[in-house]
């Protein structure tokens, strides 16, 4: 069984030149009442520590929709901590080529059509990487070992 007190802050939210900035930190205290050796909580996938605080996920968003009067736009996520190491874990290119950068896309609108070219949080399932959107603070083994953290292309609406 493991125990877990969590605390999840907004610490920035405001629009400046026409950008929307969010910011949130995230870290909890866990503990394994099966006391781990090795203090790690095995499978896991994001609450992996035992008996220790955790920087989980601290994260700062900047976001320029498009408009009208500017047809083009972007979106950058950056994150810290351990959901950020864990989720870029496994790149092929290495651990640390993406580790801080969470999503990061450019769109373009004309009319009714929007395309968005970048890295994207996945929007497969019901988990997700930010814990203050995600119902089960731990995700589950499926989240972890099915369902990719993000996709890398382009998408259209």
């Amino acid at each position: 069984m493991i125990a877990r007190f969590l605390v999840v802050f907004l610490l920035l939210a405001g629009v400046g030149f026409g950008q929307t900035f969010v910011g949130t930190l995230d870290g909890y205290f866990g503990y394994n009442l099966n006391k781990p050796l090795s203090q790690r909580n095995l499978y896991r996938n994001f609450d992996f520590k035992h008996n220790q605080f955790s920087l989980n996920y601290a994260e700062i968003s900047v976001e320029q929709k498009p408009s009208d009067t500017l047809p083009v736009g972007y979106r950058a996520d950056v994150g810290f901590g351990d959901a950020a190491t864990w989720v870029h874990a496994t790149e092929p290119a290495g651990p640390d080529v993406f580790r801080y950068l969470q999503q990061a896309y450019v769109s373009a609108s004309h009319k009714k059509v929007q395309a968005d070219f970048g890295k994207f949080v996945t929007w497969n399932g019901a988990e997700v990487i930010e814990t203050k959107d995600n119902w089960n603070y731990s995700r589950s083994i499926l989240f972890s070992w099915a369902i990719p953290y993000y996709h890398f292309g382009v998408g259209t609406t």
